[in-house]
């Protein structure tokens, strides 16, 4: 406050109306009343330290007394109170003869003497100080009366609890903060730096500053107490200032007075913090205590610093203009401090306490002769608290308005600026609008305002910068090379390669890395308004588009190869498409709902380090998470689900090339996505880190998944182009391997395969001393493409002793069952049955020994073996004809077939006690002796070029009438279905007929004549292969037609593979010779028959299951000596 310095010293001055002094005294006047006939009189307490010796406080008292007097003349002399008149009971508040009495004791003793006066009082003025204000404001309010001080600031007698009926027409030392951030706010300054006391006040202080604050959208970059709580003792101040320098904040705050504020500035000077570069505002005048006394300081060093003080003098304003002309009438003897156009001190306050309070009775009483004497009797209670005395009364210090804290809400304020040495008002706070006069001035005698922090860099990359330079030319190179290639496949979109792929999907793929290029690009430099609404929508429907096309890809794969035997199944674009934009389109809800509620918004980030960066952030701040949460989780969901389907169909990648690179480029995303997650918890610190690793994950992730998705598609292309151009020009000449090749056709693979197929056009099982390396052969699904004479050096190798570590020399074994099939197998994981998918198989069973051996088809190496504990049918559904057979690890195994009959036949198989269905077709058998239960059974259904069973010392031949009635004849030993042995049904097609696998006899021979040879030890080179007539292939390779044909279709012969009757002839004249001979043979074998059953050994090579079976022949047959032979038999 600002207390007049110059006046002549008030103790040596004598007052009239000065109250006697002690507690039991005081003084009554009643102004400007002539006839009080009629009229109740209001007692009105002035309660003031008239006999404390201080210059200021008397000022403060006999000036504000006054103003109080002029105050209860007017109204009394205008009758504001309808029915009633002011009469004024002044106390001293202060005993200055009893020093052990005074200061607050002597208040405390004045308020009660006062208020249990023998007609009480209605209200209360004073006091002067807080100090005393506080305890006789503390009494008042128990008693439900009105006190209102016009010169105590104390932010504690803003507390209702205590204070519920005490209010003031000065304004609080709160108030200085929201008229300095007003200032502060209209130089455009957004963040500033606070230096606050520690006491209560002070931290009260800053409290209303931090609110003030966040009103006007200021940052406090910088808060320190100078003084520490409580203890009444500066700190040291070089610790604080240091940190301010560190801060970089350049508008400072002092909001503390006396000595904490005075030290702390001239540490500031001296440390070069008063400069150019910083904005000092402070509480109250500072210059003349910084410069008086022995101080070095000199007036230039503090110019540009700004100083709020309380604004008494309204000059110019009406009511203050017409208040100084009554104040100035008044007689100076009678009206202390009056007679002048000026004031001392808070006259206009003192005043507007009076005549605040008149009106704030009038309001309540209403002329009421019953609320006049409630009111005379200090009991009308809650009506005169502090909101009761909102009565619109403007005064000489403006509109009195209060809030329910009892303080005014708008104060008057004086903003001195320190110039050249001089304090110049530069503009005043009136009714909470804030007018500058003149344009402040700053430390360098300019009139610039200065930046509110130290410059800063600018953490965001240019597009000129070396990295913007490098994302800008791989976003550019990447973007045209996929807008090339979008461009190549609409051209080739009939293109084999490219219309595998669907030609919509590959272009919809394209423009999502084209949207993610762009979106990268826009990450650098600063952002727009649109870049932070723009960057994000790219960024998520780029990622849509890329991920969906491929969930949608993958989708349809995994559709078609879940049930193994639907390949053809036809699943159109236009139902994928649907799965594209529902997945696209519940993206875009999600981010259109976001940006509606939470819309984004452009944010400049101030690090601690004099670096800043600019970002996109929504208004909702943390209350945007859910939107974000839900987001995220949508499209970690989408890629979860694409790497799913990429892990489900891994192993179709063989025939669909393009399903092994989806799921590299599933994979590929799911790291890069792992990768970037963490930014986004990352701190602001580590804006670059934040910046670097998205932009780098981004890039290798698109531009990864972008080339490894199309790049073989036009290698692949291209190299199509030139083979076709090749074989038009002339030079290929039927080169191999591209689209059409007859190599991918059954007829192609026969033809390539030539050399298992003898010169009439039979297939050729290659004899015992070569079946290993045709064993490998044909798993492999090669062959050669020579003749049968290239092929037939694996025919003559002769008879080679197998060394099997499970065969007993010692004894004659036999093999007794083996059945092998290509069928749809899925190795199920009990505990993860979901991550399991169908692979067509090679399938060896071994009933009798309950395990069997898979598979990959043209892979060998990966036979594996497995062991079982039981079968059963799990699905008879049409198109889901499925086997479970149970393991005995955590592993079951899924086998699934064509149709019910091969179902029900491999069921058969699998559970090794029941017999097979009945058909007419079966599996060739093979059987050492009478029993028929020593024999090699093939499915024939699923027997194919590609899947042979290779066997050594075996005639294959079509039954026939004789065989039938020869085996019939001589009870069925090695002719045709041996006893015991009933057929098994396994295919879909009919075949007319019956195999029968024989063993050879020594010395036996074919219809070619050469009954010896002497490499084969007597044995007919013939006789180490056998034949198949061509029909029944006809018959495997075209399911819909039977064998044999009808009589009109018997000329329609399958054309790259004709077969002579003459040929047809030899097999049947073969099969009858070996059926003599079995029949004489049939007494060695009826001895052993008990023996041999149930003998097998079987060893698992990796490549192919292999059976070995020796036979010690020790009798020879028809008079010839006897001679040991040998018999392998390769499965």
């Amino acid at each position: 406050m600002n207390l007049p310095q110059n006046q002549p010293n008030a103790s040596s001055r004598l007052f009239p109306y000065t109250p006697p002094t002690g507690a039991n005294f005081s003084l009554e006047l009643t102004p400007n009343v002539t006839n009080r006939q009629g009229l109740i009189e209001i007692r009105v307490g002035v309660l003031l330290p008239y006999s404390l010796p201080n210059d200021i406080t008397q000022v403060l008292s006999y000036s504000g007394t006054s103003a109080i007097r002029l105050a209860a003349s007017e109204i009394n002399a205008k009758q504001l109170i309808p029915g009633a008149f002011i009469t004024l009971v002044l106390k001293d508040s202060f005993n200055g003869h009893d020093p052990e009495n005074s200061g607050a004791a002597q208040a405390i003793f004045s308020t009660v003497s006062l208020l249990q006066s023998q007609a009480g009082v209605s209200g209360v003025i004073g006091d002067v100080s807080s100090a005393l204000t506080v305890q006789s404001a503390l009494l008042t309010s128990r008693l439900s009366i009105p006190q209102c001080s016009y010169s105590a600031g104390s932010t504690q007698l803003s507390s209702k609890d205590q204070y519920g009926y005490f209010f003031r027409t000065i304004p609080t030392e709160l108030m200085f903060g929201r008229v300095i951030m007003d200032f502060v706010a209209s130089r455009g300054w957004k963040t500033i730096a606070v230096f606050y006391a520690g006491d209560s006040l002070g931290s009260q202080m800053m409290d209303t500053i931090s609110r003030q604050a966040v009103k006007r959208n200021i940052s406090i970059g910088y808060r320190k107490a100078v003084m520490e709580v409580g203890a009444g003792v500066p700190l040291d101040v070089g610790p604080a200032l240091d940190d301010l320098e560190a801060s970089g904040q350049r508008i400072v705050i002092v909001a503390s007075a006396g000595s904490p504020q005075t030290k702390l500035i001239r540490e500031a000077v001296k440390r070069g913090l008063v400069s150019k570069d910083y904005v000092w505002l402070t509480l109250n005048q500072v210059t003349e205590p910084l410069l008086g006394g022995n101080t070095t300081l000199k007036p230039t060093e503090l110019n540009g610093f700004f100083m709020f003080d309380n604004l008494l003098k309204l000059n110019g304003y009406p009511p203050y203009e017409q208040w100084l002309d009554k104040w100035a009438a008044l007689d100076p003897v009678e009206y202390p401090y009056a007679g002048q156009r000026d004031i001392s001190s808070n006259e206009v306050q003192a005043y507007s306490c009076m005549m605040t309070m008149a009106y704030g009775f009038a309001n309540a009483s209403k002329g009421n002769l019953t609320a006049l004497h409630l009111l005379e009797a200090g009991r009308l209670g809650s009506r005169l608290k502090p909101l009761g005395m909102n009565t619109n009364y403007t005064g000489p210090g403006g509109p009195m308005v209060f809030d329910e804290d009892g303080d005014v809400v708008y104060g008057n304020f004086i903003l001195n600026n320190f110039q050249d040495g001089k304090i110049v008002p530069i503009g005043t706070y009136y009714s909470g609008l804030f007018n500058l006069s003149s344009e402040p001035m700053y430390f360098d005698g300019t009139y610039d305002t200065p930046a509110d922090s130290a410059p800063l860099k600018v953490l965001n990359p240019k597009f000129g910068s070396s990295i913007g330079m490098v994302v800008i030319s791989v976003a550019g190179l990447s973007v045209l090379f996929s807008l090339l290639t979008m461009l190549i496949v609409v051209v080739y979109r009939n293109a084999k390669v490219i219309k595998a792929s669907s030609p919509l999907f590959c272009c919809l793929e394209l423009c999502g890395f084209i949207l993610l290029y762009i979106a990268t690009v826009m990450g650098l430099d600063k952002p727009t308004k649109f870049t932070c609404m723009a960057r994000p929508l790219a960024l998520d429907i780029g990622f849509v588009l890329v991920v969906s096309n491929i969930v949608a890809k993958n989708f349809r794969i995994y559709r078609i190869f879940h049930n193994i035997y639907v390949t053809k199944r036809v699943i159109r674009d236009s139902h994928l498409l649907k799965i594209v934009g529902t997945i696209l389109f519940s993206n875009l809800v999600i981010m259109a709902a976001w940006f509606i509620k939470y819309p984004p918004v452009l944010e400049q980030v101030v690090l601690a380090d004099f670096t800043s960066y600019w970002s996109c952030s929504n208004l909702g701040g943390s209350s945007s998470t859910p939107f974000f949460a839900v987001l995220l989780a949508y499209n970690a969901a989408l890629l979860f689900i694409a790497t799913y389907l990429a892990y489900m169909n891994r192993n179709v990648a063989a025939n669909y090339n393009e399903c092994r690179q989806i799921a590299f480029v599933v994979y590929n995303i799911l790291l890069a996505g792992c990768l970037a997650m963490p930014t986004v918890f990352l701190p602001n610190e580590q804006f670059l880190v934040k910046f670097y690793l998205s932009t780098v994950v981004i890039l290798f992730g698109t531009t990864f998944s972008l080339m490894f998705l199309f790049f073989p598609k036009l290698w692949e292309l291209f190299t199509q182009i030139e083979r076709s151009q090749q074989r038009l020009g002339g030079v290929g000449g039927g080169g191999a391997g591209g689209d059409g090749s007859d190599d991918n056709s059954i007829d192609g693979f026969i033809y390539n395969n030539g050399g298992w197929v003898n010169g009439s056009g039979n297939l050729a099982v290659l004899a015992q001393g070569s079946a290993a390396a045709a064993a490998a052969a044909a798993a492999n699904g090669s062959g050669g493409a020579g003749s049968m004479n290239e092929g037939s050096q694996y025919m003559s190798a002769g008879r080679r002793k197998g060394s099997i570590g499970t065969l007993d020399e010692s004894k004659s074994e036999s093999l007794k069952e083996t059945h092998m099939g290509y069928m749809g197998v899925k190795f199920q994981n009990r505990w993860l049955p979901f991550l399991s998918s169908w692979c067509m198989r090679r399938v060896i069973l071994y009933p009798t020994g309950r395990f069997f051996t898979c598979f990959e088809l043209g892979k060998p190496e990966t036979g594996r073996t497995f062991s079982y504990v039981s079968v059963f049918i799990q699905s008879r559904e049409p198109g889901s004809y499925i086997l479970r057979v149970i393991g005995c690890g955590r592993f079951d195994f899924l086998f699934q077939v064509r149709d019910e009959e091969r179902l029900l036949y491999w069921y058969s198989l699998f559970d090794n006690n029941r017999q097979p269905p009945s058909s007419n077709h079966w599996s060739a058998s093979m059987n050492g002796g009478n029993g028929g239960d020593n024999g090699v059974m093939m499915p024939l259904g699923n027997l194919s070029m590609g899947n042979l069973t290779l066997m050594s010392g075996l005639n294959l031949a079509p039954p026939s009438p004789t065989h039938q009635a020869h085996g019939s004849l001589h009870g069925g030993g090695g002719l045709g279905l041996m006893p015991g042995m009933n057929p098994r049904s396994e295919s879909d097609q009919t075949l007319q007929g019956d195999i029968s696998m024989t063993p050879l006899q020594h010395g036996s021979a074919f219809s070619n004549g050469n009954n010896n040879n002497a490499n084969n030890n007597g044995v007919d080179e013939s006789a180490g292969f056998s034949q198949v007539s061509s029909n029944y292939f006809n018959s495997m390779l075209h399911p819909d037609q039977h064998y044999p044909p009808q009589q009109q279709q018997q000329q329609q012969q399958y054309q790259p593979y004709q077969q002579q009757q003459q040929q047809q002839q030899h097999y049947h004249q073969a099969s009858n010779s070996v059926a003599n001979e079995a029949f004489e043979r049939s007494r060695f074998v009826e001895s052993e028959q008990q023996e041999l059953r149930g003998q097998r050994s079987v060893v698992d090579l990796g490549t192919l299951s292999r059976v070995a079976v020796e036979e010690d022949m020790e009798h020879g047959v028809q008079g010839q000596g006897q001679q040991q032979q040998y018999e392998r038999r390769y499965i």
